[in-house]
């Protein structure tokens, strides 16, 4: 029943406080009636886009549709947390998918050319931040690399937790990417749903 209640408190706050272009009485009900997948020990709930029969979707496209739920796509921010999404992704067989994490370089951002999580608006650690960072190390250069620019002109902005593509070995590990590629996401339970036009 308590869990029941939070919900709704959760829900009906951010349905009074968010400027998202649904009516209210249709978001309370994304949000009341949203699936979870997963469950941290820590009581945060996960919505798996795969689970739901969702299609993959660029980044922009899976941030706004976790939101329409009162989610956000997941953040990394501890080391637990990466490896319960990091261990579920690997007994699934998936390799790569959308986090919150984005490269803040517009101009109201607080970290000016740094990554944070848009989610909670924490910033990420650095590659060379090696205990609390999960960078990917393989490879041609060390991520975030940017190397889509050179190809394309365009910036990788956004970070994925994806397998990496030089050394299989290394597993699950963070990547800048393009944000307009398609892939599978993972929401989460975001108690501020800070609504910000930018992100």
């Amino acid at each position: 029943m308590q869990r029941l209640q939070e919900i709704l408190f959760l829900c009906s706050t951010i349905v009074f406080t968010t400027s998202e272009n649904l009516t209210k009485p249709n978001l309370l009900m994304s949000c009341l009636t949203r699936s979870v997948h997963l469950e941290s020990p820590l009581g945060n709930e996960y919505y798996v886009s795969w689970l739901g029969a969702q299609p993959d979707k660029n980044w922009l496209d899976a941030k706004t549709y976790c939101r329409k739920m009162s989610m956000d796509l997941v953040s990394l921010e501890t080391h637990a947390e990466n490896m319960l999404i990091k261990e579920f992704l690997t007994s699934m067989g998936i390799e790569e998918i959308w986090t919150s994490g984005r490269l803040c370089n517009f101009p109201s951002c607080q970290y000016k050319n740094e990554w944070f999580w848009t989610a909670s608006l924490k910033r990420i650690p650095a590659a060379h931040d090696f205990l609390i960072s999960d960078w990917a190390l393989e490879g041609p250069a060390r991520q975030p690399d940017n190397k889509s620019f050179n190809i394309t002109g365009k910036l990788e902005e956004c970070l994925s937790l994806s397998v990496n593509e030089y050394d299989f070995k290394e597993g699950l590990r963070w990547h800048d990417e393009l944000c307009e590629v398609r892939k599978p996401f993972i929401c989460e339970d975001n108690h501020s749903m800070v609504v910000n036009e930018f992100l």
